[in-house]
């Protein structure tokens, strides 16, 4: 949550007032580090693979439904850069 760009996906997408009436059509298990956060706090990861598969989940998401082009999209992958440092 410390990159610069991590504020992007502190919550779930709110498709409805973004206006972004095909994403749940595109992504079908929306992750983001808000539910990440609440998963850790309620242990719901019984391994740390269950975290590290949320984290990728999120970064894969924004990547398919953004496209790596576009400006979310490389903003997505500077955050993930951090996270794999």
């Amino acid at each position: 949550m410390r990159a610069k760009c991590a504020w992007l996906f502190a919550a779930p997408v709110d498709a409805e007032a973004l206006g972004l009436k095909d994403y749940y059509t595109i992504i079908k298990n929306p992750m983001d580090f808000g539910t990440i956060k609440s998963k850790i706090k309620d242990h719901k990861y019984k391994n740390v693979q269950g975290f590290m598969d949320d984290i990728d989940l999120t970064f894969n998401n924004c990547a398919v439904y953004n496209g790596l082009a576009s400006d979310v999209g490389r903003m997505g992958q500077s955050v993930q850069e951090e996270y794999v440092k």
